[in-house]
Order: structure tokens, then sequence, then C-alpha cells
């Protein structure tokens, strides 16, 4: 029988206690958890050290940015996924030699960089040269710029852009102005209003040098606000060589070059 001395520094009470409901001695100390309860300590920081690895894996990454592509090409009821090499595709022009593959920006990416412009959208002209399919013209229609146009070489995905432009759904939509134009981007003129140039990465030197005079021609002989958003900028330099746009924001994935002394001209 159990009497009333004190065992090891507790009660009877407590020594009873103890035998009903024995604990699993951790480090935890008195908050060890009961043996019958089944249960076992988690410890939560070794789970959450191979799921924010897997967070980071690039594999991951790219799954998931592929899925957020396919989701808003089914919420619009369009068709600008996909990788298409140039090699399959009929080429506008001579300068097929120095175009890039199409593969098309992320949409949240593209949402981003057109929503940070601090500027008066229904005063400005945003142009994609080499704007494939047509997302980006899609996603700059989501902002009330005057006028939305793309230039595109190929007549396959010109024409995809077309199609794309006519099936676009969209409670949001503030700019009907869409068009994509079937053309080398050496040829192009560019609008007199106020600009947004969109360039992810659409062509190399040989097409970029003239493209960026003519540019800059247009500038001199009308003088407006004018905005380069570069994406993957690998010739970011030749802007700057080329042109009198200075860079004004770089980051991970693009360049952003600006007019520095033009201001926005009222149209």
């Amino acid at each position: 029988m159990l009497n009333s001395r004190r065992i090891t520094g507790r009660t009877n009470e407590d020594f009873v206690r103890q035998l009903k409901h024995p604990k699993v001695q951790t480090d935890a100390g008195p908050e060890a958890i009961p043996r019958h309860s089944g249960r076992r300590r988690v410890d939560v920081r070794r789970l959450s050290r191979p799921l924010a690895r897997l967070r980071r894996s690039p594999i991951l990454r790219a799954l998931v940015g592929e899925a957020r592509c396919w989701l808003f090409d089914c919420r619009h009821g369009v068709r600008t996924c996909g990788t298409v090499d140039l090699n399959k595709l009929t080429i506008k022009g001579d300068n097929a030699r120095h175009g890039v593959f199409y593969h098309p920006s992320h949409p949240k990416f593209l949402f981003e960089i057109m929503g940070a412009l601090d500027i008066d959208y229904e005063r400005y002209a945003f142009v994609d040269l080499g704007s494939g399919k047509g997302r980006a013209l899609l996603v700059a229609s989501e902002f009330p710029f005057r006028e939305v146009r793309g230039v595109e070489f190929a007549r396959e995905l010109h024409e995809m852009a077309c199609d794309n432009i006519q099936r676009y759904r969209s409670a949001s939509q503030k700019s009907k102005n869409v068009r994509s134009i079937h053309g080398d981007a050496i040829d192009f003129e560019f609008p007199t209003l106020p600009l947004v140039l969109f360039l992810a990465n659409p062509f190399g030197p040989g097409v970029l040098v003239p493209v960026l005079r003519r540019l800059q021609a247009s500038l001199a002989s009308h003088p407006r606000d004018t905005i380069i958003l570069y994406a993957a900028p690998f010739h970011s330099d030749l802007l700057e060589r080329e042109t009198r746009l200075t860079c004004v924001e770089r980051s991970v994935y693009h360049n952003t070059y600006r007019a520095p002394h033009y201001p926005a001209t009222p149209y």
C-alpha cells in the first residue's frame, strides 16, 4: 500500500497520477506527451527545410509558371502558350537569322511591369516588337493605352495573334484598339504618340541596331516621352549607345529605359 510519505520529492497523489498516465521522457520536460496517446512529437523545422528547398526548385517553379500561363489562356479563351522555333514558320523579310524562337512572357510579369508605369496611359501607344501570338498585347489591353500594336514577322504567329485578339474575353479590358501587324520590325514606323515599347529579346543586334536608330530619328523629329521595357536584356548596351534613352531601372528580368528630357505630350 502507498503511505503518506513523500517519494523523491512527490506526494502520493503525484505518484498515483504518474502510474495512471506515464509520460515519455523528452527534452520538452513537462510538455511530454502521454505514451498511450500514440502521438509523436514532430520537429516542424525539420519538415520546413525540405519544403523550402522544394519551393526554390527551378523545375517546380517552371511547372508552376507554365500552369499559370495555361490558366491565363483558359480564363480568356485564347492560345498564347508554347515555344515555337522560327525554322518551322513562314518569315516575312530577310532577317530570320537575327530572330529568336517564340517563347511568351509570363502574364504576371507583364502585368507587374505595365502596372508599375507612372504614366497617363490614355496618352500613350503601346508597341511590342516581335509580338508572337499576342500575349503582351492582350495584357496591355487591360490598361487604357490609346492604342496597342504588335509587329510580328512570322505569318503563323501573326495569324494566331489576330485570332487571339478577336477571341479575348475579359470584363476588365480597357483598350479595344488592339492590332497585330505582319511585318519586319526593321521597317516599322513608330507612332508619334508618347510611347511604351516592349522588347522581350525579340532579335539580335543585326535588327536591334537599325530599329533603335529609327526610333532615335523618330524621337529627334517628334520629341516625346518614350519608355522601353526590355525583358531579357542581353543587348542592353546597344540601347544606351544607339539612343539617348537612359536606364532608370535594372531588375532581375528586365531593364527600363526612358527619354530623360521629354515630358509626355498631351495629344
